[in-house]
């Protein structure tokens, strides 16, 4: 019931919602290994000077179709600026993988890090690839 409730107030959120101007930094999307030994990917970013609510992961096997997969709140703590966040589940994408961090802040409007980009190929790393805003526009 709880997952509903987040999908459907990130739903609602994207909606109503409007951009606002924002100053964190998504810094990377990796193949990592989770506390368990399994594969997953990390996505690392830091908190601008921005009022920040929470932030929204999105992952998408296309990088057009976004789907939310975590709410992550911020600390209370103002001075606390570096996040992650490990995707276990990174596989349901395929071997190429995007990623976004939806920043949402007191008065519901969003803002969108660059979309980060995550391959696997058989016997190798990831190779994680910033998107610019040129080339997530040209894929819509």
């Amino acid at each position: 019931m709880k997952t509903f409730v987040s999908f459907f107030t990130a739903a609602f959120l994207l909606l109503s919602g409007t951009a606002f101007s924002q100053s964190s930094v998504f810094e990377t999307a990796s193949l990592a290994k989770a506390g368990d030994g399994l594969p997953c990917v990390q996505l690392n970013w830091k908190k601008g000077g921005e009022n920040t609510a929470y932030y929204l992961v999105e992952r998408s096997s296309n990088g057009v179709d976004f789907k939310q997969i975590a709410l992550v709140f911020t600390a209370e703590d103002e001075q606390f600026s570096a996040y992650k966040y490990r995707d276990k589940n990174f596989a349901q994408a395929g071997s190429t993988a995007y990623y976004r961090i939806v920043i949402v802040n007191d008065k519901r409007e969003l803002a969108y890090l660059p979309v980060q980009k995550v391959e696997t190929v058989p016997g190798s790393v990831a190779v994680p690839a910033l998107l610019s805003d040129d080339a997530v526009a040209s894929r819509k």
